[in-house]
């Protein structure tokens, strides 16, 4: 049995995005930032998401201290274009959300290939 209790911090806020120059891509608007609570439905921009993070803190009760601290920065504009994208459906490949392909590639191996099997009918497992 463990002691501990877990605090969670969390925030949102409303970024917008515009495209970017030549490339054609989305970037992060700096004008763009809104209030989700306070702003209408219709006053919102068009090319918008609602952004959430914060931080988990875990606290060991018999010691008295912080043992965790777990936060998703509400600056990382890398993070908020992933997200983005996500949402439009323009992100690719879903995986690509949480990993790099060097990141998946590294993944692959035993762990992979005991996933990879798909019963046939005549198979089933059970």
């Amino acid at each position: 049995v463990l002691d501990h209790v877990i605090v969670t911090l969390v925030q949102k806020r409303g970024v917008s995005f515009r495209k970017s120059g030549a490339s054609d891509d989305w970037e992060v608007d700096p004008q763009g930032y809104f209030v989700d609570d306070e702003t209408p439905q219709s006053k919102r921009p068009a090319d918008h998401t609602i952004f959430r993070g914060g931080c988990t803190l875990v606290f060991d009760l018999e010691t008295q201290q912080l043992r965790y601290a777990i936060k998703k920065d509400m600056a990382d504009e890398n993070r908020m274009r992933r997200q983005f994208l996500f949402e439009r459906g323009e992100l690719g490949a879903t995986s690509l959300s949480y990993f790099s392909p060097q990141a998946l590639a590294g993944l692959s191996g035993p762990f992979a290939f005991l996933h990879s099997h798909h019963p046939t009918e005549n198979d089933l497992h059970g």
